[in-house]
């Protein structure tokens, strides 16, 4: 279905495997991250010139069993459109170098419904979790994420 960016706020956090979430990034959904949208499903800007570079966040080095979630905040009552959005987020791996997290890898499938609200965290699937002997840093490429609504 076609669809647009959806407004909000996104968020990317290390989680551990207690619980606790540190904030390692923070853009604007269909801001410079979302590099034009992807509507159905395909993303506008296609070559990596033209999207983000995603810092590596070196405040915390995650290993087996922490996770990489990322959410968003509506800033408008909306639906969203999983089929439609677009994730290509980085990581970097030790000895491996750096790998992207799609849909797939974090488990976004689902839609959410056109009644979702204002003002609250949305978890983007489950999140990827890092698999035991790896180390791993969020960031260090090239990035895009585009969260589309069910337009």
């Amino acid at each position: 279905m076609a669809s647009a960016n959806c407004g909000g706020t996104l968020k990317i956090y290390a989680v551990s495997p207690s619980g606790q979430r540190i904030l390692t990034h923070q853009y604007e959904n269909g801001g410079v991250i979302s590099a034009g949208g992807s509507p159905d499903g395909v993303p506008a800007s296609k070559t990596a010139d033209l999207m983000l570079y995603m810092n590596r966040y070196d405040g915390i080095t995650l290993t087996g069993g922490w996770k990489v979630v990322l959410t968003v905040t509506l800033k408008t009552s909306d639906g969203l459109d999983a089929s439609d959005s677009w994730i290509n987020l980085p990581i970097s791996v030790r000895g491996a170098g750096v790998q992207t997290l799609t849909s797939s890898e974090l488990a976004y499938s689902v839609d959410y419904p056109a009644s979702s609200p204002i003002s609250v965290e949305l978890p983007i699937g489950a999140g990827y979790t890092i698999p035991n002997g790896q180390e791993v840093r969020i960031g260090g490429a090239p990035a895009m994420i585009s969260i589309e609504n069910d337009s």
